[in-house]
């Protein structure tokens, strides 16, 4: 398979299990698995780097792996919001969910979380705070787990709302021992959400395979 450069250099995700999943490589030696259901998760690794806001042209866009041998189809976001504190002990990171069989069918449908430092999770609450001071709370619709796994279903209007809105902070709470974490947005990192809104109403689709 063709090699994938993924633009965010992060690598404090880490993995599920909930699904059968198969392993693949970045070209930049991380390791993702990709789900049944169409979804992927990067696999957490000791390194550690800061989340890079380079806001260059082409930057947001919705990646495509088929997969050769069963001819499934992963659709995935270009880059992923990365939130975490100084010390990388605490934080998270955000990306789209997607639906849909073909390029100029895919949708949005939920968000999925990646969450460290909150212990195990369970009925993790995200919450939004826009710049036009407006709220936005949603509640995780997955099991209790301890791999840092929080999934979200997104209404049609929630959708719009994240896609139109600039955020000023978001804040995971996780619903098992109320710890949290408040991450302050700055910069290119407050309209994400809005880039990558836009890049799937433009139906922006691009063939970007992951090695075995």
């Amino acid at each position: 398979m063709k090699k994938i450069i993924f633009t965010v250099l992060t690598s404090m995700l880490i993995s599920f299990g909930v699904f059968a999943q198969t392993e693949a490589t970045t070209d930049d030696g991380r390791k993702v698995l990709l789900n049944v259901d169409g979804t992927y998760t990067w696999v957490a690794t000791e390194k550690k780097t800061e989340a890079v806001n380079e806001n260059t042209e082409g930057e947001y866009y919705v990646g495509k792996h088929v997969d050769d041998m069963t001819d499934k189809i992963y659709y995935y976001s270009s880059k992923k919001l990365i939130c975490q504190d100084k010390a990388k002990d605490e934080g998270f990171a955000l990306s789209y969910n997607f639906d849909g069989k073909t390029d100029n069918t895919i949708k949005i449908s939920g968000l999925s979380l990646k969450v460290v430092g909150l212990d195990c999770l369970e009925n993790t609450e995200l919450l939004f705070l826009f710049d036009d001071d407006s709220k936005l709370s949603i509640k995780s619709w997955n099991d209790f787990n301890c791999k840092g796994n929080a999934w979200y279903q997104l209404t049609s209007s929630q959708t719009k709302e994240l896609g139109s809105k600039t955020i000023k902070k978001i804040r995971v709470q996780n619903g098992r021992n109320y710890k949290s974490y408040t991450h302050e947005l700055e910069g290119a990192d407050k309209s994400y959400l809005i880039n990558m809104f836009k890049s799937v109403e433009a139906k922006d689709v691009r063939a970007k395979q992951l090695e075995d």
